[in-house]
């Protein structure tokens, strides 16, 4: 009875450390294949397109323009066109998340989700079936870079226009502090939960296939 127990537990004690192994041979594997999607400078470039234009606006629509009300509404225009871009195009093609928010019938606002990464484990495109296609990091890195740097430009001039009694101005460093915030925080929560959903699909189809390996290899002797 001792020997059948002790082959037992060494049945199990191997699946489950050839269960870990084979996992990590498949991602050294996967990691050595993959190959990596060139960045997208043209999605870039529109992602920190109007941000720039209305900063220049800002910066030097007075050596243009004379009257402040047309200056004004240059930078409205500009941050609300990077407000639509940034939810609706580059935040979609560059971090592969899209957010937005609902307003139910009872009045109450609720947020929903969307991203490439809740829907795969991998998170990555196939080419012939073999070598997955993974979004270059530049991509990520310039769209939360260009997104965090602008908000904190902006709160700078806010707080100079403040300093100089230049409270006109102040109104518009606040619109556009507003616009980039919302659409940022909007981004992170999405980021969050995007990993979480990812997390949560790693962690049971590891359980899974761990335990239906196991009780596999015990069946068969």
């Amino acid at each position: 009875m001792k020997s059948g127990s002790s082959e037992t537990e060494n049945l199990l004690g191997s699946s489950v450390e050839n269960q870990f192994l084979t996992a990590q041979t498949t991602t050294t594997t996967t990691t050595t294949l993959s190959k990596t999607r060139k960045p997208r400078w043209a999605v870039i470039f529109f992602h920190l397109f109007f941000k720039v234009v209305a900063l220049f606006f800002y910066l030097f629509g007075g050596l243009f323009f004379e009257n402040f009300a047309l200056i004004f509404v240059l930078i409205i225009l500009s941050v609300s066109f990077d407000f639509w871009t940034v939810k609706n195009v580059t935040g979609r093609l560059l971090v592969s998340l899209r957010w937005w928010n609902v307003i139910e019938e009872d009045g109450t606002s609720r947020w929903k989700f969307e991203s490439k990464s809740a829907n795969s484990i991998n998170d990555t495109e196939m080419m012939d079936n073999t070598q997955p296609i993974q979004d270059s990091i530049l991509n990520s890195q310039f769209f939360w870079l260009g997104s965090f740097f602008c908000i904190l430009i902006w709160i700078v001039f806010a707080v100079i226009s403040v300093i100089r009694l230049k409270f006109q101005w102040t109104v518009v460093c606040a619109v556009a502090i507003i616009l980039g915030s919302f659409n940022t925080w909007g981004y992170i929560k999405c980021s969050k939960n995007s990993r979480k959903q990812v997390q949560d699909m790693a962690k049971n189809f590891l359980i899974s296939e761990t335990f239906s390996r196991v009780f596999a290899n015990t069946n068969e002797k």
